[in-house]
């Protein structure tokens, strides 16, 4: 290989000699300089996930964007692979990473655009070298605006996804939580329900409370009720048929602290509380069952 052939090859690496690239070939060029672009161009005050200054999250950062452009220019050999397995693989290990997941969805969306422009500006650059016709550069105008669109669809729909599971997990635990069946001795368990109750909430709580039950073998249940404030109609219903579930698997159940609402609530459903043992406090109850 003779020196000029060298000189040809090393312009083309540094940006020169473009006019023989295709806009793939010229933008494949250029991915590593968008990724340093594009952090150059954040706003590190901002405290949002793209201000961290841990270098192994910055290159991190730094390798998931490089990842979304190494698949984005394939586009502009291939449209379809816009829908490629592995590009859609990109965008949904990057919506489901903890970090994007603890971030609004409009900052991270505000980075695409950014780069959106990266790329329209990319398109422009490009037909100066390459004077391409006007029809051409429309045509990859529309192709870098339709590849962002589709990619900024998806990963909403992903993040949102994600996010409504993780979400759903934690009401989940919390309730779980915050609701745990306490042995009081060998045959004789409480309950205590703290909190607004709705539906969900509900039956999680009962749900748990019976596989609780049958898994430990409880003779008595206590469900206090004191701390509840407020129990819709479907609520109420729930606890009876927990009720009606524990009296199954041969769980005896006790209730106590019914505020006069909640009581009221229980009556206009014409729920049957006749077969439950119902005491005004935690304290007679203890007393009544012969725990004290």
């Amino acid at each position: 290989m003779d020196f000029f052939h060298l000189l040809h090859i090393a312009a083309n690496i540094n940006g020169e000699g473009n006019w023989h690239m295709t806009f793939y070939e010229y933008v494949k060029t250029k991915t590593m300089d968008l990724v340093e672009r594009w952090y150059e161009t954040l706003d590190k005050t901002k405290g949002d996930i793209y201000s961290t200054k841990d270098p192994e999250r910055i290159a991190r950062l730094k390798e998931q964007n490089h990842g979304f452009h190494l698949n984005f220019c394939e586009i502009f050999q291939d449209e379809q692979m816009i829908d490629s397995e592995q590009f859609n693989k990109w965008i949904n290990d990057v919506s489901h990473d903890s970090a994007h997941q603890s971030e609004d969805i409009d900052v991270i969306m505000e980075q695409f655009f950014v780069i959106e422009g990266f790329y329209l500006e990319l398109v422009l650059s490009y037909s100066k070298t390459k004077e391409l016709s006007p029809e051409e550069v429309s045509r990859l105008n529309v192709l870098v605006v339709k590849g962002f669109n589709e990619i900024v669809l998806k990963f909403t729909s992903s993040h949102l996804e994600q996010s409504k599971h993780t979400l759903e997990s934690h009401q989940k635990l919390v309730a779980e939580l915050s609701s745990p069946v306490i042995d009081l001795s060998n045959r004789v368990s409480l309950l205590p329900i703290v909190g607004d109750i709705d539906t969900y909430r509900a039956r999680v709580i009962f749900d748990e409370t019976l596989n609780k039950c049958s898994a430990s073998g409880v003779q008595e249940l206590i469900i206090d009720l004191s701390g509840v404030v407020i129990i819709d109609t479907m609520v109420a219903n729930q606890i009876f048929q927990v009720m009606e579930g524990l009296k199954l698997i041969g769980t005896k159940t006790h209730l106590v602290g019914i505020r006069p609402e909640v009581a009221q609530t229980a009556v206009q459903l014409g729920i049957d509380f006749s077969a439950v043992s119902i005491y005004p406090s935690l304290q007679v109850a203890i007393q009544k069952i012969g725990l004290q």
